[in-house]
């Protein structure tokens, strides 16, 4: 993808993200590469994907926990 960073910057984002069933739910585990200075954390951060589907079409909401990546993002929060 390609957009503006919270800093205001332009930037680009790929995000790899595959899928496994564990209790009748899909989970992801994201692998996110930027050209971003201020996303570059997301890189290294654990994170996790759930699977909706909303009108039909595929939703994949991204999770990480700030506890185990230097107080960026929020538990139970998308990012």
């Amino acid at each position: 993808m390609q957009g503006i960073d919270h800093t205001g910057r332009g930037c680009r984002i790929f995000i790899e993200n595959n899928g496994i069933m564990y209790a009748g739910e899909t989970i992801t585990r994201p692998v996110i590469y930027t050209d971003s200075i201020a996303l570059k954390w997301m890189e290294t951060a654990s994170m996790y994907g759930t699977l909706t589907v909303v009108e039909g079409q595929p939703v994949i909401t991204i999770y990480t926990d700030k506890n185990e990546n230097n107080g960026k993002g929020e538990k139970g929060s998308g990012t």
